[in-house]
């Protein structure tokens, strides 16, 4: 979120920076659901997690070159909401 309300460069890399801290989050999440899940829901659940990067891959240039044509750092801004 803070990518998209940067105004210089130095935010910019500051903010990219700020947001690598949290890359760890998926194979966090994949721990959590190992851990916290029943042997007969596991299969699904973890095919659910490892599915979410594929299709981020396929539908988000779509989607992020559709909300450019309202500004540029119109889907930075909108990635960083629906991460929250």
């Amino acid at each position: 979120l803070l990518q998209g309300f940067a105004v210089n460069y130095v935010m910019l890399l500051l903010s990219r920076a700020f947001s690598g801290v949290w890359a760890a989050v998926g194979s966090t999440a994949q721990v959590y659901v190992a851990d916290s899940t029943s042997p007969a829901m596991l299969p699904a659940y973890m095919a659910r997690l490892s599915a979410v990067p594929g299709l981020a891959m396929i539908f988000g240039p779509g989607l992020g070159g559709g909300l450019s044509k309202f500004g540029l750092n119109v889907p930075i801004v909108v990635d960083g909401l629906v991460s929250l």
